[in-house]
């Protein structure tokens, strides 16, 4: 555990200088931070990740570079830090390692990260179940969490609260997000905010935009995709528009109803982009990306998804029983992930 502890420790001070030194030359402080960090790693998912990371680093024209500097000149450090660690170490380093001896020793894979969709009636009538599974999860290596919800979280910063150690994701609407609801968020560090894309919504959305960036919030944008709205990303309009409100982060998603054939389209495009790297904000697939980091963890794609009434739905099987509420993660697991 002290070991543990020196290293969170180390790995703040070089996270911090960097940020610091990002501002003067962005390109030589982010090749040394992660040449750095190669000679720290020692699993093998954070070298992958890593030396990708590295390679990509090797085009001086990267926008890459562009975010990493808006980053330290408009993101809290402190967020970036803790955020950054409960992701890169809690979740990558020791969550991978925990996650890998639980699925060798109990026969069951492990996901990555855990997704609740949920409302202020689910919320509030079932904190307290959230609040175990969190704990659940953390004891089976889970440090990574997404919320999906179209309401404000009563007390939703003290749950944050009670789980620094933790990374978390709240992907809601820009009208969710009052005056009062972040300003009770904006304390917390440990957390990334997720603005769903709507054409009705794009005043109030850049409204929003102005207020996260002064607050120096960590935030991201996403949008639900399906066989209607796909062309506006497939021809890259999308992009275009929501890159003005200077997202971190864009997270794409597909809908229950989306054809195979249109997220195999909305991925290929995904990688395209990030491969060129012309676009100044990291792209993530919900779906896909999820499912490749849980491959790579746990040799399987495990994603779980748990919507307001407990019910589990996975890549390949929805289940009808209310597992949130009336069983353990490991249970649960045990039934959906047998290996």
């Amino acid at each position: 555990m002290v070991k543990k502890d020196i290293n969170q420790m180390l790995i703040e001070s070089v996270v911090r200088k960097t940020l610091k030194n990002i501002s003067d030359s962005p390109k030589r402080s982010l090749r040394n931070s992660i040449d750095l960090a190669l000679n720290f790693s020692s699993g093998s998912f954070q070298n992958r990740f890593l030396r990708r990371v590295q390679a990509m680093l090797q085009n001086q024209k990267s926008a890459y570079y562009k975010v990493a500097k808006n980053a330290a000149n408009f993101v809290s450090h402190d967020t970036l830090c803790r955020f950054g660690i409960n992701v890169g170490y809690n979740s990558c380093t020791k969550g991978v390692e925990q996650i890998r001896q639980t699925g060798k020793a109990e026969h069951f894979a492990v996901p990555w990260s855990l997704t609740f969709l949920t409302d202020s009636k689910s919320w509030t009538a079932n904190k307290k179940f959230y609040e175990d599974f969190i704990c659940q999860g953390m004891d089976l290596g889970i440090y990574t969490y997404f919320f999906f919800t179209d309401d404000p979280l009563c007390d939703f910063s003290s749950f944050l609260s009670s789980h620094p150690e933790c990374a978390f994701v709240l992907f809601t609407t820009a009208e969710a997000l009052t005056e009062i609801w972040l300003k009770d968020l904006k304390p917390f560090h440990n957390l990334m905010l997720s603005v769903r894309f709507s054409a009705t919504s794009f005043d109030t959305a850049e409204n929003l935009y102005q207020k996260l960036r002064s607050d120096k919030f960590l935030y991201s944008v996403c949008i639900e995709y399906n066989d209607f709205n796909k062309n506006m990303i497939l021809d890259r309009r999308f992009f275009d528009s929501v890159l003005a409100g200077f997202p971190y982060f864009i997270f794409l998603f597909p809908d229950s109803n989306c054809s195979n054939c249109a997220q195999a389209e909305i991925y290929h495009t995904v990688n395209q982009i990030r491969t060129s790297q012309q676009y100044p904000a990291i792209l993530f697939d919900l779906k896909y990306d999820t499912m490749l980091i849980n491959r790579v963890i746990s040799d399987m794609a495990c994603t779980a998804v748990f919507d307001p009434s407990g019910r589990l739905y996975t890549d390949h099987f929805s289940f009808s029983n209310p597992f949130l509420l009336t069983h353990t993660l490991k249970s649960v697991f045990k039934i959906a992930f047998s290996k």
